[in-house]
């Protein structure tokens, strides 16, 4: 895991402090193909499900929920179902197809520390025990409010293909598909739906996100996250037209399953 991690403990060794720390995850992957939509199977692949935050407008528009509900009526076949066709045409979208790896953020994430009012002397010890980072005017802001500890905000994915065949059954060579590829995520990176590029899969490349600087009607347009391929990126935290959300929790996140990678 590749990340600005705030919990991370210090080493010492011959007077060296090494802020590194290595922490175990469960790493799952799920093989998107026609046959996991077909119709004579007893378990659902759905369609996408994002947060939809455009139902806080006013009027008409408000929602009382921003998920909307899981739609099985199209899950199958796969002609119908948007996670993996063109509905407007009934074609398979090959750029969906493979596999999809999975994460969940570790514990120590996922969960946030509060004190009492009759606890509050010793709140900042144990904040700082438990590896949350200082907080600035701590003397006048609530310790019954649950803090969290930031995410990591920048991973680091490998992709090992060791035999790639092409939809027509043909093995494909090194130039077309690499043996091995890697990509940078930045989890925390904002941009606007007019930023993406037009070739761009926006329901699988980023996520729905919720900018208290924008009016409610302007929500749907807002995005969370960035990929790309490792060769060609540059951290772009010293670009000023570049917008991240940092320090970033799972709770400023605004998306409720934003713990889910």
């Amino acid at each position: 895991m590749a990340g600005q991690d705030t919990t991370s403990s210090t080493v010492e060794d011959d007077g060296l402090q090494d802020p590194t720390v290595c922490v175990p995850l469960v790493l799952d992957a799920f093989i998107l193909n026609e046959k996991l939509c077909g119709l004579n199977r007893s378990t659902k692949v759905p369609p996408l499900n994002r947060p939809d935050y455009s139902g806080l407008g006013h009027g008409s528009f408000l929602r009382p929920d921003i998920l909307p509900a899981v739609d099985l009526h199209t899950a199958s076949p796969a002609s119908i179902n948007s996670r993996i066709s063109n509905i407007s045409t009934g074609k398979v979208r090959q750029d969906r197809l493979g596999v999809y790896i999975h994460w969940i953020l570790p514990k120590a994430f996922r969960s946030g520390i509060a004190a009492t009012e009759s606890a509050k002397a010793e709140h900042d010890k144990r904040r700082f025990e438990h590896g949350y980072p200082a907080a600035e005017n701590r003397e006048t802001q609530p310790t019954d409010t649950p803090d969290f500890r930031p995410v990591p905000d920048r991973w680091l994915v490998f992709r090992f293909i060791a035999k790639a065949v092409k939809p027509d059954g043909k093995e494909a060579d090194e130039q077309e598909v690499p043996p091995i590829s890697a990509f940078a995520i930045e989890s925390n990176r904002i941009r606007q739906l007019n930023e993406l590029p037009l070739d761009r899969d926006v329901e699988t490349e980023a996520a729905a996100f919720l900018d208290t600087s924008q009016e409610a009607h302007e929500q749907d347009d807002v995005l969370m996250g960035f990929k790309g391929p490792l060769q060609n990126w540059t951290d772009g935290q010293a670009n000023e037209t570049i917008r991240y959300s940092s320090p970033l929790t799972v709770i400023n996140s605004s998306n409720p399953l934003f713990a889910d990678y």
